[in-house]
């Protein structure tokens, strides 16, 4: 399958575009392309379900500042439109619980998303 374009879906565009900040709406689609953008390379028919994404990439990527950015993660967070986790695979709720964590994974909450298109980041399948 050869993969051009992101799949958004259509709740970002009718819930969340109105009540977001600006910079929480881009880590948002940020996630989304990081994960639903590109293939998954175990199964060439779907989608990524899952990526680590630095902070240094999010800034890059939106244009944000790295406290921006923190920010943006913990309100989506507390949202419960994302989850994040570390490499180990613990639950990092809290900006606290993420501080000093070398990698950071990201999953998309179901409620964002379609039920077949959960973002999951689940560490322990990225650690070698």
């Amino acid at each position: 399958m050869n993969i051009n374009t992101t799949p958004v879906p259509n709740v970002v565009f009718d819930t969340y575009l109105k009540e977001l900040k600006l910079a929480e709406l881009k880590v948002l689609l940020i996630i989304i392309r990081q994960t639903l953008g590109w293939e998954d390379k175990r199964n060439k028919s779907t989608r990524k379900e899952m990526d680590w994404i630095s902070n240094s990439q999010l800034v890059v990527k939106t244009g944000n500042s790295a406290r921006a950015i923190n920010d943006a993660i913990s309100i989506l967070t507390y949202k419960n439109l994302i989850e994040v986790f570390s490499q180990s695979g613990e639950f990092l709720d809290t900006p606290e619980k993420r501080r000093g964590q070398q990698k950071l994974y990201f999953r998309q909450q179901a409620t964002v998303g379609y039920p077949e298109y959960i973002f999951a980041v689940d560490a322990r399948r990225y650690t070698s």
